[in-house]
């Protein structure tokens, strides 16, 4: 049984693209083709789902909004995860899913007047991706605005702190395979 029909037996509610082409969801438009990609439902779904793919011993890689990766040409036999359908923001404590984009983040954090997020403005990015990579710029990284971050790994879900990120230059630990759910952002109130 091909990898799609196992994936959608075992997980129904489970969104899956096959013959997914990278080059039509990366920003400068390069890469192969990957047997299939998949979009979780929620959070739960998600750890289930990266659990699974590690028992079966099925590769598997995440992608954002494919901006600053450079899949390779050629066929990827396994799957891509993308968070596209985990997008929830609640501005309150500014508690954000992977799947939100920066500017979703700057739009909900201007109107409910939460300040310190504006050097993100105009960045490509999912806030799951860019949380893995502390992406940013010279005035601001996610490692300055990041309280804690849920992730998931070998089917369990975790929280880690700041601390335990270890971020720096556009690295974390998230790089090693740890997949970003959501992540919890400290703002401070501005006009």
């Amino acid at each position: 049984m091909e990898i799609s029909a196992r994936l959608r037996d075992r997980f129904p509610r489970l969104s899956c693209e096959e013959s997914f082409d990278f080059s039509r969801h990366t920003t400068i438009g390069c890469g192969g083709i990957a047997s299939v990609a998949v979009s979780p439902s929620d959070t739960e779904e998600t750890t289930a789902l990266l659990g699974w793919l590690e028992r079966e011993h099925i590769p598997f890689c995440f992608l954002g909004v494919g901006a600053n990766v450079l899949p390779a040409d050629g066929f990827y036999e396994g799957v891509v995860n993308r968070f596209w359908r985990l997008n929830a923001l609640r501005a309150e404590g500014m508690s954000v899913i992977a799947g939100v984009t920066a500017g979703q983040l700057l739009r909900v954090a201007e109107k409910r007047g939460i300040g310190g997020f504006s050097p993100f403005s105009g960045i490509p990015m999912s806030l799951g991706g860019g949380t893995a990579m502390n992406a940013g710029v010279r005035e601001l990284h996610f490692s300055d605005v990041v309280h804690s971050v849920l992730c998931a790994e070998k089917g369990k879900l975790f929280t880690f702190s700041k601390s335990d990120c270890a971020f720096s230059e556009k690295k974390s630990i998230f790089q090693q395979g740890i997949a970003v759910l959501g992540a919890f952002f400290t703002g401070k109130r501005s006009d």
